[in-house]
């Protein structure tokens, strides 16, 4: 289970699977490991609906956010 935040500021979504450890959403599907310490006391944490929605503002409504993966949904094409 991941937990999410969110840098209202910078406009930057983050996940995090376990204490000490968080992830930077970086687009196109990827994730980069960024230091927690110097992070986490300013970010606002989210539930993953909203960071879904923060996906999909980013990347279009065909991605979603799933068990703290992006996938593309290809479903509509030929």
């Amino acid at each position: 289970m991941y937990k999410y935040y969110f840098d209202e500021e910078n406009c930057i979504l983050y996940k995090s699977s376990c204490p000490g450890s968080l992830e930077e959403y970086i687009m196109d599907c990827r994730w980069n490991a960024v230091i927690y310490e110097n992070l986490i006391n300013g970010l606002k944490e989210i539930s993953e609906e909203e960071a879904d929605e923060i996906i999909k503002e980013f990347e279009g409504d065909e991605y979603d956010l799933v068990d703290g993966y992006v996938l593309e949904d290809y479903s509509g094409e030929a």
